[in-house]
């Protein structure tokens, strides 16, 4: 079968994936929600987006953590971990500065943990709204 022929089970998943972000998500469970079983769906879901499910996780998980940082600059960096499924910050700061680099779109040599991303996000918002300006 072709990949637009699971279409409907891959949309279902990334759903189901989106809806579930703040708590354990499992193979077995996105499998279920796509109606497809563990082994097929592994292979369906990485043809179709490109990326294995656990790593599509992973980074919709960061990617919403980066949303909350930069938007939401009174919650914590604990709340913000721990929102997004990880058991601590530290754990949460390794992911997070793996996948956000200092130089975006640079290699990852220099790491951008979540204090230093939540600054330069802040920066730039008030810059582009003019409340800021550089000497």
């Amino acid at each position: 079968m072709t990949e637009s022929a699971h279409r409907p089970e891959i949309e279902r998943a990334l759903r189901f994936i989106a809806a579930n972000l703040e708590r354990p998500i499992t193979v077995a469970d996105v499998a279920r929600a796509a109606r497809l079983s563990e082994f097929h769906f592994h292979r369906v879901f990485h043809a179709a987006v490109g990326e294995p499910i656990g790593r599509f996780i992973t980074r919709r998980r960061l990617e919403q953590s980066a949303l909350r940082l930069a938007y939401e600059p009174d919650r914590s960096i604990m709340d913000v971990a721990l929102s997004s499924g990880y058991s601590s910050a530290s754990n949460f700061s390794k992911a997070f500065a793996a996948q956000y680099h200092a130089c975006m779109p640079c290699p990852p040599t220099i790491p951008l943990p979540p204090p230093l991303f939540r600054g330069r996000t802040l920066v730039a918002r008030r810059l582009r709204a003019g409340s800021v300006t550089l000497a």
